[in-house]
């Protein structure tokens, strides 16, 4: 959440703002859902290094002003959080050991509701 937080403070756009707000409030897409496959050490360390990769390729391309690598690299780091999700929730109905169920928090009701902030 830390590095999303960081790209919306140095773009200044409040259309990033707000897009990156709106998406923390959804379950399974807020960057503190993350699922993690227990049975798996080195799938899940794979995922992290792939993620952090993908990071220091933003920050790159962010650091040396080249604004259509840097839109690629989201997109394509979007993309890969969408596969990464959407394998995690199929080993969980394959019966694998994940981690607690994420976002929870956002789709509970009423006085048992938490807050995801």
């Amino acid at each position: 959440a830390k590095f999303h937080d960081l790209l919306v403070e140095c773009s200044g756009s409040s259309a990033i703002r707000y897009s990156i707000d709106h998406l923390k409030r959804i379950p399974l897409v807020a960057p503190y859902s993350v699922m993690f496959d227990l049975s798996s050490e080195d799938y899940s360390l794979g995922r992290i290094r792939t993620t952090f990769e993908m990071r220091q390729q933003i920050v790159e391309a962010l650091r040396l002003r080249q604004a259509g690598r840097a839109s690629a690299l989201m997109i394509a780091y979007a993309y890969q959080a969408c596969n990464n999700k959407r394998e995690s929730v199929e080993a969980m109905r394959s019966g694998r050991e994940m981690s607690p169920t994420p976002g929870l928090g956002l789709i509970a009701q009423g006085k048992d509701a938490q807050d995801p902030r």
